[in-house]
């Protein structure tokens, strides 16, 4: 998948060690060549590309290479000598079973190979180091995928903890985050869920289903609804033809639906209040010490209406009507092209689903209920998202920002600030929720999926940080389509004016999103004084021709933002080997080469 080569770049860089500055912390060890001798055992070494002037615990010669121990002191750098010169001799067994014993480690096999890479990345080598790695490379799946892991982790002055490390590690895996969304809902609808489980089940579904999906469940609640308030009788009867045309509802009159359906939520949900609610009053219905009269069946028919009103209310992911009304899914798709050709024989330019020349089912319906469910259709249309919007696109991904808890950590803070921790945070958002939901105790199934999603969310956000004046920003979140869940992953990187954000005026900005039909496509857009030049990388076969129609109205709803397009160019990642691909990618990147109000990510 390119979507993870694309995170382990990102996650590469601004962390080479030949840039870092190195900070000396007593223990560290490392090696190093001296180049010049000074008075008083003072010497210039060169560590890596980096210079420094230390304090030698003893007399050594120039040219040559040591291994140095980093010693209490202020001032200078104290460097004690910890091996004789060893020239080329600092990758040899011998010399590295030597450095382990100084560092009173075991010199097996397994410190061996990470002491090694330490040396290979320049990473400041210390025993507590060494063995924190040593602990978390033990539920690795792969030695090289650890060290990778834990050598982010270091050059990003992260703590070398397993919560980190997995956070890390999880997002060099392929498995796109709406997947992990999906597989964890899946697993919360098998069990008995506290009410932080049906939280967290309802804030998965409305981030990970598709719009079709939730766009007809919701028409199918309204219509349910409808049938159950009976404020309007002749609604009521056209309501319940309608889901009983799509076998939504049994076959019967009013009353033989009610207590059917009623009887259904019994039996899959015993444990629900609602549900030992509806026994109840069903058994009034079926009395056995003798018939009831109109009045009465009239009345336990109402209630139980009333209560099955307040089911249809619920979330999906609770015990809810609409998740007992479907049996299959294709009742939901037969609903979902009815529903598309009464939407588009009443004008709508929305197209809610392809029929795919597949002719529609529901002859049965009648006009007037056709009008209903163009009535229900158009109101819910207003809560789409307008894709072709560029406001409501925005409005959109805030959003999702805010409900997978990106921004949890200083959400949290600045609301500990502003109340003085003296009550909770109203809004709950994906991160708090899986929090508080893992600290109730769960099954190991539904624990190690949740706890695989926590981790994903926290490693896309210890990717964004700040080098010097630059400030990179870094999203990975689900995009809901009307047939289609995908992941957008984003990058914004530019310099930060005063206030800490980052200026619009001079920035780069990297989309990754896989669409439906125009598949893996990356957009780089380099901002400079508003000026924009666009790269839309993409191998569908003439998307250039396709792209040039939509030139103008970009232009002008640029303009529109005070911004001017410059130009836009198309490649293909076949156009290029593959190590030329590479490089690109890593050009596209690299936010480390800063030059005024050039910035490279």
């Amino acid at each position: 998948m390119v979507t993870a080569s694309l995170i382990q770049t990102l996650l590469r860089q601004n962390t080479s060690t030949e840039t870092a500055p190195r900070m000396f912390q007593p223990g560290q060890v490392f090696n190093g060549k001296i180049l010049k001798l000074f008075p008083g055992q003072i010497a210039e070494v060169q560590i890596g590309n980096q210079k420094v002037i230390a304090q030698l615990e003893a007399s050594l010669a120039a040219s040559e290479r040591y291994w140095f121990q980093v010693q209490p002191g202020e001032g200078k750098v104290h460097l004690k000598i910890l091996q004789s010169p060893e020239g080329q001799q600092s990758r040899d067994v011998v010399a590295m079973d030597t450095l382990l014993k100084q560092l009173n480690l075991p010199p097996s096999k397994e410190n061996g190979e990470i002491l090694r890479f330490f040396i290979k990345e320049q990473l400041p080598i210390t025993k507590e180091a060494l063995q924190m790695a040593s602990d978390l490379l033990k539920g690795a799946n792969s030695s090289k995928e650890g060290l990778e892991v834990i050598r982010q982790l270091i050059l990003r002055e992260l703590p070398l903890t397993k919560d980190t490390f997995l956070a890390v590690q999880s997002n060099v895996k392929s498995e796109p985050i709406h997947t992990l969304m999906q597989h964890l809902q899946s697993l919360l609808t098998k069990d008995n869920l506290s009410e932080t489980g049906n939280k967290l089940a309802s804030i998965l579904y409305q981030s990970s289903e598709t719009e079709k999906v939730k766009f007809v469940e919701k028409a199918v609640t309204q219509l349910v609804g409808i049938w159950l308030n009976g404020k309007d009788k002749a609604d009521t009867q056209k309501a319940l033809n309608i889901l009983q045309q799509f076998q939504f509802l049994p076959e019967g009159n009013e009353e033989e639906v009610v207590i059917k359906t009623a009887l259904r939520v019994v039996s899959e949900a015993e444990e629900q209040n609602q549900a030992k609610e509806l026994k109840g009053l069903v058994s009034r219905y079926q009395d056995s010490q003798g018939p009831l009269n109109s009045i009465n069946k009239t009345e336990v028919i109402s209630e139980i209406k009333k209560v099955l009103e307040t089911l249809s209310q619920q979330s999906k992911d609770q015990v809810s009507i609409i998740g007992l009304l479907k049996k299959e899914d294709s009742n939901l798709e037969a609903f979902a092209r009815f529903l598309n050709s009464q939407m588009s024989d009443s004008g709508q330019t929305i197209k809610l689903v392809d029929t795919n020349g597949v002719k529609p089912i529901g002859t049965e319906i009648t006009d007037e209920e056709k009008e209903l469910l163009q009535s229900i259709g158009r109101g819910l249309q207003e809560e789409n998202v307008k894709w072709e919007n560029g406001r409501s696109v925005s409005d959109q991904l805030k959003h999702l920002v805010k409900t997978l808890g990106l921004t949890h950590e200083n959400d949290l803070l600045s609301f500990l600030k502003t109340t003085g921790g003296e009550d909770q945070p109203k809004t709950e958002t994906l991160k708090a929720l899986l929090v508080k939901f893992l600290n109730e105790g769960q099954s190991l199934p539904v624990k190690e999926a949740a706890e695989q999603l926590l981790h994903r969310i926290t490693g896309v956000q210890l990717l964004s940080h700040e080098i010097g004046p630059l400030q990179q920003l870094v999203m990975q979140i689900p995009l809901s389509f009307w047939n289609k869940t995908t992941d957008l992953t984003l990058q914004w990187s530019g310099r930060k004016k005063e206030n800490g954000q980052i200026d619009p005026n001079y920035c780069r900005v990297l989309f990754y999103l896989e669409l439906e039909y125009l598949n893996e496509t990356i957009v780089d857009m380099q901002v400079q004084n508003r000026i924009l030049n666009i790269t839309v990388i993409n191998d569908t076969e003439n998307i250039k021709e396709v792209g040039k129609v939509f030139l103008p109205s970009l232009k002008e709803s640029l303009a529109g933002l005070n911004y001017q397009l410059s130009s836009i160019s198309f490649q293909k990642t076949t156009d290029q080997s593959t190590e030329q691909n590479k490089n690109m990618m890593k050009q596209v990147y690299q936010s480390s080469n800063y030059s005024g109000v050039d910035y490279r990510v």
